[in-house]
C-alpha cells in the first residue's frame, strides 16, 4: 500500500471495452462492497473477511476514485463500472486510488491500493432495480462470490 497525500486521480469516463465474457471461475473481485451516494459516489461499505482488501488498510467511508487510472467519478452507472472494472483473472493485481475524509479536521488524503484478485466471481456484475413498498426504487450491484 502506498499513500500520496494530495495526488489527484485522473479525468475522464469509463470507455467501451471489448473482452471475452468470463467464464465460472476465471475471474475474481477483491471482496470491497460499495455504498453508492446519492450523487453516484462509491463509498466502502464493508470489507470481506479473508480477502485481499480486509488487511489493506482500506477503511469504511473510504471514497473510490478510480480503477488501474481510469476514473469512477461521474459514471452513468457506477457500481456495475466498479465490479467490472475491479473483477479480473484470478492473481492478478488490480490498483485502486481512493479518498479518505478527516472528520477531525477537513484533510482529504489520495490513497492507493494494490490488490490481489482472489476472489473467485461466478458471474460479471449484475444490476438490478427493485422498488420498495413505500415506491422508492433501488439500484443494486452484486457479483456472484464463490
Amino acid at each position: 500500500r502506498t499513500q500520496s497525500p494530495g495526488a489527484q486521480s485522473p479525468g475522464g469516463v469509463l470507455g467501451t471495452a471489448t473482452s471475452v465474457p468470463p467464464t465460472k471461475g476465471t475471474v475474481a473481485g477483491v471482496g470491497i462492497i460499495f455504498k453508492e451516494a446519492p450523487d453516484g459516489g462509491l463509498f466502502v461499505k464493508t470489507l470481506v473477511a479473508g480477502s485481499s482488501a480486509q488487511p489493506s488498510g482500506m477503511l469504511r467511508g473510504d471514497l473510490l476514485l478510480d480503477v488501474d487510472g481510469v476514473s469512477m467519478i461521474g459514471q452513468k452507472k457506477p457500481l456495475v463500472a466498479a465490479g467490472a472494472a475491479i473483477l479480473g483473472p484470478i492473481g492478478s493485481e488490480v490498483r485502486l486510488t481512493m479518498l479518505r475524509f478527516d472528520a477531525r479536521d477537513g484533510r482529504r488524503t489520495t490513497l492507493s491500493f494494490s490488490l490481489l484478485r482472489a476472489l473467485p466471481a461466478s458471474d460479471a456484475a449484475e444490476l438490478q432495480v427493485r422498488q420498495t413498498p413505500s415506491g422508492e426504487k433501488l439500484q443494486l450491484s452484486f457479483m456472484h462470490l464463490e
